[in-house]
């Protein structure tokens, strides 16, 4: 766990896990129990989704199909619940710190205020949200995964071939495979990189609030913003995926409500099912880039996530 810890540090441009123990209250380190309680929870909750899907009869035909459906709302309002919490963990920091008489001591350490910011930041996506982002987010993707691994191996493994075959413009083989992987490296990344912007904007917002009812306030209307901001782009996908035609809404429009329900709707998990991404490359010109594209976006949520860290730590200097 040490070499996981040195990880999560260099992450958060951290020298030493002096700063982390003192924002945690605790020893910065995991346990494998922990983990494996994680990992009985998610099957417990993945099992519980997909039974309700099969006995409500929500999606029929094949077993990939009744997977998706029973698992992509739920993930995509689970994961406007761990923004709220992120939000929560985070906008509250130094008020909290400053009432605890502990914030002065962690601005004059080494580092100073940045290294308080830095630490507050990996504390809250890297341990407080650590087990809500493997139950209710990685877990459904693991198991996605897992199927459309199997959907692929159809038609003597050429199923890939085939709905690249349907995409406008073609896709010389064998460039379906690494833009294809890309649509899932999209939808492992993008969450952690999205979450750790969010936790960075909520310690930037901490620095501006000066009570706890001011932090409540904003915290309560930064997850109302983020509920809806996930789930209209949502639900232009779901209309979108069911108009395979591509109905009267031009190929430019399309191929943006694709990319934004990717950057701020589901998190790339709408392309984690082989039917919809045949739907989608056969009715959307250039759609196979997209993964690309979201790729791109979750570079620029790093760049935002270091400048606005920044900022804050600047701004939590200057807080007298």
């Amino acid at each position: 766990m040490s070499k996981i810890t040195q990880w999560i540090l260099a992450d958060a441009g951290l020298n030493d896990a002096g700063s982390l123990r003192y924002v945690l209250g605790t020893p910065a380190r995991g346990s494998t129990g922990r983990i494996f309680k994680h990992i009985l929870l998610a099957a417990a909750y993945i099992g519980i989704l997909i039974a309700g899907a099969v006995g409500l009869k929500v999606a029929q035909g094949a077993p990939s199909s009744i997977v998706y459906a029973a698992l992509y709302l739920p993930t995509v309002a689970a994961q406007a619940l761990v923004s709220a919490a992120a939000f929560g963990f985070t906008i509250h920091t130094v008020h909290t710190l400053r009432r605890k008489q502990t914030w002065d001591s962690l601005r004059v350490t080494a580092g100073g205020s940045a290294s308080a910011i830095r630490a507050a930041w990996a504390a809250a996506i890297y341990y407080r949200l650590s087990g809500m982002i493997g139950v209710l987010i990685y877990a459904p993707r693991v198991v996605l995964l897992g199927f459309l691994l199997w959907d692929l191996t159809a038609f003597n493994g050429d199923y890939l071939t085939l709905i690249a075959g349907g995409h406008q413009p073609a896709i010389t083989p064998p460039f379906e495979i690494p833009l294809f992987g890309a649509y899932i490296a999209a939808a492992f990344l993008l969450p952690l990189s999205a979450l750790g912007l969010e936790a960075a904007i909520g310690l930037l917002l901490s620095t501006f609030a000066r009570s706890r009812q001011t932090a409540g306030l904003i915290q309560i209307v930064l997850s109302v913003a983020r509920a809806g901001w996930s789930l209209i782009p949502v639900a232009l996908f779901a209309s979108l995926t069911m108009d395979a035609g591509g109905g009267a809404s031009p190929d430019g429009i399309r191929f943006v409500l694709l990319l934004i329900n990717g950057a701020a709707g589901d998190w790339g998990l709408g392309m984690m099912h082989a039917a919809t991404v045949d739907r989608i490359w056969a009715s959307v010109p250039y759609s196979a880039y997209i993964g690309v594209a979201l790729l791109g976006v979750m570079l620029l949520h790093s760049g935002l996530t270091a400048l606005i860290l920044r900022w804050a730590a600047r701004r939590a200097q200057n807080i007298d």
